[in-house]
C-alpha cells in the first residue's frame, strides 16, 4: 500500500480528500484513509474517472460518505487516543462511516493526557477528543453521536422518536451499564494484583445483572435498539457491553443481548478499528 504525506491531500471540486494522478482517473480505496505517523496509508482498489474529470486518489468509502471540503483544503478529522480505551468507540464509528481520519496518540498511561497542549484540547485530560474542521468535542458517546447526525450512512434514526432512543441508549450506558462492568475489569484485569478487590469485582458483577436485565428487555422481539436497523445506539451501547467478556461477565443469562452483541461484534467496521496498532 502506498504510503502519501499528509501535504500532498488535497480536496477535489467535490469537496474530497485526495492526491492527483493522471487526468480522468483514480485508484479508489478497499478500505478507508487512516494515518500512520506522518504519513496516510491507502489502499488501492479499481479504477474509475471522477464525477468532476479531475484524477484522485481517495477512500471508495469517502466517496460514499460524500465528505465535503473544511476550513482548510488538506483538513482532516483528528482522533485523540489509544484503541484500549474509549477512543476505540469511536474510532469504530469512524470506520463505519468510512471518513479518513488521523489518529494522534494521546495515552492516559504515561500522562500524555495531562500535557498542556492536549489539556488545551480536553481540560478534563481524558481520551478520546475529536477535531473536525472547527469542532472540538470531548466525550465519546457525543462524540459517535455528532459523526452519526453529521455523516450518517445510515447510522442516525430516521425519526426523531428513535433518535430521542439513541440519546436515551447512549446516556443509559454510561450511568448505568459502564460503570458496574469496569469496576470489575479494574480488579479482575487492569490492576496491578496487589491493588485487586476480588469483593468489589464480584459485587460489580453482580450489579451489571439489573442493566443487562433492562437491555435484554429491550431487545425481546427486536434486532436493534431502535428496530430493524444497526444504528448509533447499538454501537453505543455495544461499545460498553463488550467490556463484561473482558472480565469474565458471561452474557449467557441474558440471551437476547447475547445474539444482538454477537450481531454487532460481527461488524466489519469493528474490526478495522480493532486491527489499528
Amino acid at each position: 500500500m502506498p504510503l502519501v504525506p499528509f501535504g500532498a491531500l488535497k480536496r477535489n471540486a467535490l469537496g474530497f480528500l485526495c492526491v492527483k494522478t493522471a487526468p480522468g482517473s483514480v485508484w479508489l480505496n478497499t478500505s478507508p484513509v487512516r494515518s500512520t505517523g506522518a504519513m496516510v496509508v491507502f489502499s488501492p482498489g479499481g479504477k474509475r474517472t471522477t464525477p468532476d474529470g479531475t484524477g484522485c486518489t481517495y477512500s471508495s468509502n469517502a466517496i460514499r460518505s460524500g465528505i465535503r471540503g473544511q476550513s482548510k483544503e488538506d483538513a482532516m478529522i483528528k482522533l485523540y487516543g489509544v484503541p484500549m480505551s474509549r477512543a476505540m468507540r469511536a474510532m469504530w464509528m469512524l470506520e463505519e462511516l468510512g471518513l479518513p481520519y488521523e489518529r494522534v496518540k494521546v495515552d492516559f498511561a504515561d500522562g500524555g493526557t495531562r500535557k498542556p497542549d492536549y489539556l488545551k484540547i480536553n481540560p478534563n485530560g481524558h481520551i478520546p477528543a475529536l477535531q473536525d474542521g472547527d469542532v472540538t468535542l470531548f466525550e465519546s458517546m457525543a462524540i459517535n453521536l455528532y459523526l452519526a447526525r453529521k455523516y450518517d450512512q445510515g447510522l442516525w434514526p430516521k425519526t426523531v422518536a428513535d433518535e430521542g432512543r439513541a440519546f436515551q441508549w447512549s446516556v443509559w450506558a454510561m450511568t448505568e451499564l459502564e460503570e458496574p462492568v469496569i469496576t470489575a475489569l479494574l480488579h479482575r484485569v487492569f490492576l496491578p494484583a496487589a491493588q485487586r478487590d476480588a469483593k468489589k469485582a464480584d459485587d460489580a458483577a453482580e450489579r451489571f445483572k439489573t442493566p443487562l436485565a433492562v437491555l435484554n428487555g429491550a431487545l425481546a422481539g427486536r434486532t436493534y435498539l431502535t428496530g430493524s436497523v444497526f444504528t448509533v445506539a447499538d454501537l453505543n451501547v455495544a461499545s460498553v457491553v463488550s467490556i463484561a467478556p473482558m472480565c469474565g461477565i458471561d452474557l449467557a443469562p441474558a440471551p437476547n443481548v447475547q445474539a444482538w452483541f454477537q450481531r454487532c461484534s460481527a461488524r466489519p467496521a469493528l474490526a478495522r478499528a480493532q486491527a489499528h496498532p
